[in-house]
């Protein structure tokens, strides 16, 4: 938190519930009040620690599946009360949006499973529609709304029974490098909200295992091994994608309208 070269940049904390809340004979939550206790005396007090109203934001794993198991209302309270006990009002921002389902949700989970691999245009205005309805309904109780992106998405390498297809990087074949993130960052950019500093979640930096990585990377292309890869090219990229994510986000003045 205190590196000298972290400049402007602000860090917060992401919660990791299945880790965290042990299942046994039935689900153990004695973790959470002496882990955000933790969190606040270590990391919360620094200034740049991001904060939303003024208040450090938490971000929370798996509030849906939480829902599912009933522990969702006490463990919200655990953190609050534990927060509040360090002197801390903590503003919780959770993954709520794809609690319909009972697994891990993908990043578009929408495009899962497709005939081929590479969505489209309508496909991601269609998601990012359906984001829109869970905006308004977040705003009828008074809860704001984060737009998330993602880069692609691959899992065949740590699960491969889920037999989920690999979404390209790509919008087709013959499409720019890295024109699914670019397309999802402009959709994304019409669901941001002002009061709320217009955030906007990248999943992810660095989860390289389910190829949602945009960090930089250096190396040849590949579409081997095959059975990982279904064909698809996979880029030796570079920065491509922090450039993309600047470029369409701080570097961009212009307003798309709404969705």
């Amino acid at each position: 938190m205190p590196h000298p070269s972290l400049g402007d940049h602000r860090i917060a904390l992401f919660y990791e519930t299945s880790g965290r809340i042990k299942e046994g004979e039935g689900y153990f939550t004695e973790y959470v009040i002496p882990d955000i206790v933790y969190m606040c005396q270590e990391y919360l007090a620094y200034p740049n620690y991001f904060r939303i109203d003024g208040k450090p934001v938490l971000v929370v794993y798996l509030t849906r599946r939480l829902e599912i198991l009933g522990l969702l209302d006490v463990v919200i309270s655990q953190m609050r009360q534990a927060a509040r006990g360090e002197g801390y009002e903590i503003y919780t921002v959770g993954d709520h949006v794809f609690k319909a389902t009972d697994e891990d949700a993908l990043a578009f989970p929408a495009l899962k499973d497709r005939p081929t691999p590479y969505a489209t245009k309508d496909d991601l205005l269609n998601h990012f529609q359906r984001s829109k309805e869970w905006q308004d309904t977040a705003a009828l109780q008074n809860c704001s709304f984060i737009p998330s992106v993602a880069p692609g998405y691959n899992d065949l390498g740590v699960g491969p029974e889920n037999q989920h297809g690999p979404l390209s990087r790509q919008l087709a074949g013959n499409d720019s490098p890295g024109s699914l993130f670019r397309v999802a960052l402009q959709y994304a950019r019409r669901l941001v909200e002002p009061k709320i500093g217009n955030v906007i979640i990248v999943n992810s930096f660095n989860e390289w295992h389910e190829d949602t990585q945009i960090e930089p990377v250096q190396g040849e292309s590949t579409s081997l091994p095959e059975d990982l890869t279904h064909g698809i090219e996979y880029d030796g990229y570079g920065e491509l994608y922090l450039n993309i994510l600047r470029n369409e986000t701080v570097l961009h003045n212009s307003s798309l309208g709404a969705l």
